[in-house]
């Protein structure tokens, strides 16, 4: 179970404290005058009448208003010439389509029903019913389709006639099919503000996708790169049960989680020759596993109203992989701190303590299917468990109705068990954060928003973390003329690493990183019928590092291979224009179209990885998108319409690598 159980009390006990100060605090301290609260003399009055029952309240009726009824019927057409990762997130099937809406309100009956149908994978459905504040219910499902990238498998190097190529499956393209579903059923206690709830949340996966890896002895003899077809299924449960409730100035939360992973009990293999370590056999080959856990959680928090507010929360959280037999135990609590001394001035105080502890078995055993007798066994390090302790804290300054100031300084320590079994130079590591941010109004039609943040780390643990870091950020938003506005947005980050660890390798240690983010957009109202949209984006990337290779040769032992300064860059850019017209009461038509550019680069300066091919030319690509999209919708009469909608995506390989794209 949780260990460290002094370190856990200390922080529940804090975050006990905290709440329990703020109530003391809103019991005794004296109530806020209405100049503090920035209410004139009459409001005040108002509002002294209302709390002292001297005036008595209007009870609202609600209106009757008239169902609403809708439904649509389709049909979508596809064509597709070139690979379904055109189309990556839509199933490319023709299909019928059709969708329902109802909406009845009739209080204290209120009933609303969302079905939005494109084809088998592609559908949207929401059912929501309430009785007064009494009883809630509400169901979503959401079906979608990811088109997967088949990669071709090719012997690179002719000279090495041993390596031999296995393709099978995947023919007509690979993809997966994912359904969500979630549901809330909620109950309020009547007369008292108390409530009890059911949650539910399901993902299921049904997926065809494309494994490679080599057969026969790894890369020792007989080696056949295999790309083969998986088909598996899979699916994600979580379960939570709670109540909450108000007691005088505080409201406290109990939720209970359940959840699963359960993957489909099929088994992938590949064949071993058996000239190596291994007999010949059946091994298993990217296995799911089993994963199970339940939580327990603790909210409380004061009034929100109020010159001081206080919220602590407690979460214990178990997880065991059935697969494996490793497990781990999860603790977490939070203690926050809200103060208001005057209405322009705000601060926030947060504390986080998180603890998680793993243990795993110290050997794992892989066994041939077809024969029990093959059996290994292979130690296994101890995980990493760690405890993370945060402190955040926020201030916020309104001088006036149009300028606020916000400043940030966030401080994190880690510290590691099993560090040097994994090869870190320290257990602990520490982060400091910094930022400002400024938001401005100027005039009525110019608004600007300017973010500054700075980031240090003492011994990061992985070599993606940078020694410091530097990031900035803008935007504006203006509309000069009742006819033109426009909204534009900048940022850039910037971090240096001069400390990379490569398992002892001393000449490899520098890392450079920059990302770089534009967009903007104008917005044309050439009149009440019509509106013209023009965008633009980009996206930049770009690595430079040290990087170390090993050589996995038997002849070649533990040798290494080091490059200065390789650079990786990616690029990605996008224009769209389009047009809304309202041609008449009834007729209403939209036309776009967008074209997009993506390029990478990989550069490496070392001798050893330019033959028999450049490892670079494997990651360098580029690719030219154009799409285009016409639509329009026909008023038949008030009940009934006709809409019809084409789009058309082309994919370009601008640049013509026979290598970029093989596994």
């Amino acid at each position: 179970m949780i260990k460290e159980n002094a370190i856990l009390m200390k922080a529940f006990l804090l975050a006990m404290a905290v709440i329990a100060a703020s109530i003391l605090i809103l019991a005794f301290a004296a109530p806020a005058s209405a100049q503090e609260l920035g209410l004139d003399a009459e409001l005040e009055a108002e509002l002294e009448a209302l709390l002292s029952g001297e005036e008595e309240v209007a009870i609202y009726e609600f209106q009757e208003i008239a169902p609403e009824y809708a439904f649509s019927l389709g049909y979508t057409f596809v064509a597709n010439n070139g690979p379904k990762s055109i189309g990556r997130y839509y199933y490319l099937e023709s299909s019928p389509s059709f969708g329902a809406s109802a909406r009845l309100f009739s209080y204290p009956t209120r009933f609303f029903l969302e079905l939005d149908v494109t084809n088998k994978w592609d559908s949207f459905t929401e059912l929501r019913y309430a009785y007064g504040d009494t009883f809630l219910f509400r169901w979503v499902n959401v079906r979608m389709y990811h088109n997967y990238e088949i990669l071709p498998v090719r012997n690179l190097d002719t000279g090495t006639p041993s390596i031999d190529v296995d393709v099978s499956g995947c023919d007509s393209g690979c993809g997966s099919g994912t359904s969500i579903y979630k549901a809330l059923l909620r109950y309020k206690t009547p007369g008292y503000p108390a409530h009890f709830f059911l949650k539910f949340h399901y993902v299921g996966r049904e997926t065809e996708r494309q494994d490679i890896h080599l057969g026969g002895a790894g890369s020792f003899n007989e080696i056949v790169r295999v790309s083969e077809e998986n088909d598996a299924t899979s699916y994600f449960v979580r379960y939570e049960a709670g109540a909450n409730a108000h007691i005088g100035p505080v409201e406290g939360q109990y939720t209970l989680t359940r959840q699963y992973f359960e993957p489909d009990d099929e088994t992938h293999s590949s064949y071993l020759s058996g000239n190596y370590a291994w007999a010949a056999g059946n091994y298993p080959l990217n296995i799911d596993p089993k994963v199970e856990g339940n939580s327990h959680t603790f909210k409380i928090h004061t009034s929100y109203t109020g010159k001081l507010v206080a919220a602590a929360t407690l979460s214990i959280k178990e997880l065991k992989n059935e697969t494996s037999g490793a497990k781990s135990d999860h603790f977490h609590s939070m203690a926050s701190v809200t103060w208001m001394p005057i209405t322009k001035l705000t601060f926030v105080a947060r504390y986080t303590h998180y603890d998680m502890q793993v243990d795993n078995p110290s050997k794992v055993n892989i066994t041939d299917m077809s024969n029990p007798v093959n059996s290994y066994n292979y130690v296994v390090k101890p995980s990493i468990s760690y405890v993370k302790d945060k402190i955040h804290i926020t201030g916020r300054y309104r001088p006036g109705s149009k300028v606020t100031f916000l400043g940030r300084y966030e401080v994190e320590r880690t510290d590691r068990d099993n560090a040097e079994q994994w090869g870190l130079d320290s257990s602990i590591t520490t982060k400091h954060k910094a930022g400002l941010e400024l938001r401005a109004r100027l005039n009525r039609s110019l608004n600007v928003k300017a973010e500054a943040e700075r980031l240090d780390i003492v011994d990061p643990a992985y070599n993606s973390e940078p020694d410091s870091e530097n990031m900035g950020r803008m935007s504006v938003s203006w509309s000069p003329l009742p006819w033109l506005s426009a909204n534009a947005a900048y940022m850039i980050r910037q971090g240096e690493r001069s400390s990379l660890d490569f398992d002892g390798i001393t000449n490899a240690r520098d890392r450079e990183t920059s990302d770089e983010h534009t967009a903007a957009s104008v917005n044309f109202l050439i009149n009440e019928d019509a509106t013209v949209t023009v965008g633009y984006f980009m996206l930049r990337s770009y690595i430079k590092q040290d990087i170390v290779y090993e050589k996995l040769r038997r002849d070649f032992p533990g040798t290494h291979m080091v490059s200065h300064g390789v650079v990786q860059e990616d690029e990605c850019k996008g224009y769209n224009i389009g047009l809304s017209y309202r041609a008449n009461e009834k007729l209403s038509l939209y036309a776009g179209a967008s074209y997009s550019t993506s390029n990478a680069s990989f550069l490496t300066n070392n001798q050893d990885l330019l033959q028999p091919i450049s490892l670079a030319s494997l990651s360098d690509f580029e690719y030219s998108e154009t799409a285009f999209n016409v639509s329009g919708d026909y008023s038949l009469s008030n009940k009934s319409s006709l809409s019809l909608e084409y789009k058309f995506r082309t994919l370009d390989e601008s640049l013509d690598n026979p290598n970029d794209g093989i596994s």
